[in-house]
C-alpha cells in the first residue's frame, strides 16, 4: 500500500512540476548541463532511461534501481581554455531498503588576471570553480516501475563572490521488456 502511495503521490508531482521552480532567462549553476561522462555526452545527454551506470542518478534517480552490482564511474576532462572538469559517482544495492548513490560534478575554471575598470592588471589573481554533490536513492514499486530521488549541494564561486544551493530530483521509470522500451 505504501508503495502504491509514493507511486502516485511522485508521479502527480512530475506532472505539476514541470519548469515551476526553473530559471529560464540566465540560468545559474549552467555547469551542470555538461554530460557526466563519454556514454552520457554521446547520446547527447537522453540518459534518462539508461539503466545499470551509476551516472544515472545525475539524470533520473529511478534508474538507480537497475544497478545490478556495485558500480563506480570516474571522469576526468580538459575543457575549453585551462578549464578542467571531473566527475565521481558510486551506485550499490544496500541488503533489501533499495539502491543507493553519491555523485560529485567539478569544475576548475583557473586562474585570472584582476584588473580595474580600466582593464589595467591590479597584479591580483583570483580562481573560479563549481561543484555539485549529490545523494540518490532508488526502488521500484513493481518489477517495471522504479522510482528516485536525489538531494543535491550545489556551489559556485568566483573571486570573492560564492553561491549555494540545494536541489532536488524526483524520477520514475517505467520499463516494458517485451518491446525493450523504457519511459522517465
Amino acid at each position: 500500500m505504501l508503495k502504491k502511495l509514493i507511486f502516485i503521490a511522485l508521479f502527480f508531482i512530475s506532472i505539476i512540476s514541470g519548469n515551476t521552480f526553473s530559471q529560464t532567462e540566465i540560468p545559474a549553476f549552467d555547469f551542470l548541463r555538461v554530460d557526466p561522462g563519454a556514454k552520457a555526452s554521446s547520446l547527447a545527454g537522453a540518459f534518462d532511461t539508461y539503466t545499470d551506470d551509476p551516472n544515472v542518478m545525475f539524470y533520473n534517480p529511478a534508474s538507480l534501481s537497475t544497478i545490478t552490482k556495485s558500480k563506480v564511474s570516474a571522469g576526468f576532462g580538459k575543457y575549453m581554455l585551462d578549464m578542467n572538469f571531473g566527475t565521481l559517482a558510486y551506485a550499490q544495492k544496500y541488503k533489501d531498503l533499495g539502491w543507493f548513490g553519491i555523485g560529485i560534478k567539478y569544475f576548475d575554471y583557473g586562474k585570472f588576471d584582476r584588473a580595474d575598470e580600466n582593464g589595467l592588471s591590479t597584479g591580483e589573481t583570483f580562481g573560479a570553480s563549481d561543484l555539485m554533490f549529490s545523494v540518490g536513492y532508488g526502488n521500484f514499486i513493481y518489477e517495471q516501475i522504479n522510482y528516485g530521488i536525489t538531494l543535491k549541494y550545489i556551489y559556485s564561486g568566483i573571486a570573492e563572490y560564492k553561491s549555494s544551493a540545494i536541489a532536488v530530483d524526483f524520477g520514475m521509470q517505467y520499463h516494458m521488456p517485451a518491446s525493450q522500451l523504457s519511459i522517465s
